[in-house]
């Protein structure tokens, strides 16, 4: 059990108010593990499982957690993302196989893998060893609510274009002479006829066909930000069992902002497109932004209905956000307009 303290330590670098080098106890970087969001890179959790007093089972929970099966498919990773992901997974491997962790008093009991999963190459046996020790839950931590809007990190923006490039290469199955660096007209009409492709029928499209579209999202973000001088920034909010963090884009004045939703189907079938009064970007949303926020979303959902009558209106919010562009943009920020 860790005391108070040691719960709002973990609990601040989570939110990123404190280092990782502040969590000195196993059992603290224990719990971070078992609380981390994956969506904010490694670069804590490599720290962790380079200290040898990091515990044992810290170590092996981290490796079962990144899906070291997937990883050992192949040997020739491309992205970046990738070969970190790869040497991540190795690291853990050798430190475990020289004995490197000196704490050994948390239990992990990993669980066989699937016999049909084909490797490029195995994973070494002492990895399905359970760890000495006993087995340590995840806790309750200790926090305040949090609804913030920070800038975004240089491993977070990585991502973010690693999207966007992956995106630029499924709109080439439907325009072959779209590049990043056409106007951000040409592109929004390349990423519109995809969408109307596509409209109604999100309960019949594959898993993939759904990724695919998510990152549709984010190219149609990044070319906002070409045309009219908006930024990337991360939306984050925590409360006292989850923490959620979403890409946002901020115009230039922190006067707007549109959420990128995390989850495509929640995006698809709910809140499609938001823009918000942001009084300052940098300090936690109070309760009145927030509905305010809300009471903006309905002004211009009912401004929708009434440009589109014969739309049913919860049809309105299933509607692709790129389609709501259309409605949105032209009715609430005059000044976006696309015309």
């Amino acid at each position: 059990m860790l005391t108070e303290n040691q719960k709002n330590n973990v609990q601040l670098v989570l939110n990123k108010k404190l280092e990782i080098e502040a969590l000195t106890a196993p059992e603290e970087r224990h719990q971070l593990t078992l609380h981390w969001n994956w969506d904010d890179g490694i670069e804590p959790l490599v720290w962790i499982i380079n200290q040898p007093d990091t515990d044992l089972g810290t170590a092996v929970h981290i490796y079962w957690s990144a899906s070291p099966q997937y990883w050992h498919k192949k040997q020739d990773w491309k992205s970046k993302y990738e070969k970190e992901m790869i040497d991540f997974v190795k690291n853990i491997e050798g430190k475990v196989e020289s004995n490197f962790y000196t704490n050994k008093a948390i239990n992990i009991s990993p669980k066989p893998i699937d016999d049909k999963e084909i490797l490029a190459y195995p994973i070494p046996k002492i990895m399905f060893n359970s760890t000495p020790g006993l087995i340590m839950g995840k806790e309750k931590l200790v926090t305040a609510l949090i609804d913030r809007i920070r800038p975004v990190s240089n491993s977070e923006l990585e991502r973010i274009f690693e999207r966007i490039n992956r995106g630029i290469i499924y709109l080439k199955e439907f325009e072959k002479d779209i590049a990043p660096t056409d106007t951000p007209e040409k592109i929004i009409k390349a990423v519109q006829k995809v969408v109307y492709e596509f409209k109604g029928n999100s309960n019949k499209l594959s898993r993939k066909e759904k990724l695919q579209l998510d990152d549709l999202d984010f190219i149609f973000a990044e070319q906002i930000n070409r045309k009219y001088g908006w930024k990337w920034y991360i939306h984050e909010k925590v409360d006292t069992t989850t923490r959620e963090t979403n890409e946002i884009i901020v115009s230039a004045n922190k006067e707007y902002y549109w959420d990128i939703f995390g989850d495509y189907i929640s995006r698809f079938a709910g809140v499609v497109i938001t823009y918000s009064i942001v009084e300052d970007g940098y300090k936690e949303l109070s309760n009145a932004a927030l509905a305010k926020r809300r009471k903006i979303f309905e002004k211009d959902l009912d401004e929708a209905q009434e440009q589109y009558p014969k739309v049913n209106r919860n049809e309105l919010a299933k509607i692709a956000r790129v389609y709501m562009e259309i409605v949105f943009l032209t009715s609430s920020v005059k000044d976006l307009s696309w015309n």
